[in-house]
């Protein structure tokens, strides 16, 4: 991944491979519930393109674009309670092509020892 800081805003370009498979099942119950679901194994590869704007020590914002026509945007923040303690939050939202939108939330709480 190749990055640039600008003051508090940091741009960013990636590619992304993987590969994802799933092995044969069936789903049993009663005759009408059956499914046979088949393996499969696809290969993806795609490039990203984004920016990181720090706001303070309050949170980071991001945003980013891919080859997929996928678009995502995030607030995070991590606030110290203690030396030892702090909360962590994070909200994403990802908005695909012919896909509804998907939205994550997270609340923490980190403890170093």
């Amino acid at each position: 991944m190749a990055t640039t800081e600008l003051d508090n805003l940091s741009p960013y370009v990636k590619v992304v491979a993987g590969r994802q498979t799933q092995g044969a099942f069936s789903e049993t119950g009663s005759v009408q519930s059956a499914l046979d679901f088949e393996a499969f194994g696809n290969n993806y590869r795609y490039a990203e393109v984004g920016l990181s704007a720090a706001l303070g020590d309050l949170a980071t914002v991001n945003s980013s674009f891919d080859t997929t026509r996928t678009r995502k945007f995030g607030v995070a923040g991590a606030w110290d309670l203690t030396d030892e303690m702090a909360i962590e939050a994070k909200f994403d939202r990802t908005m695909e092509r012919d896909m509804p939108s998907l939205n994550e939330y997270y609340v923490g709480l980190s403890m170093n020892f």
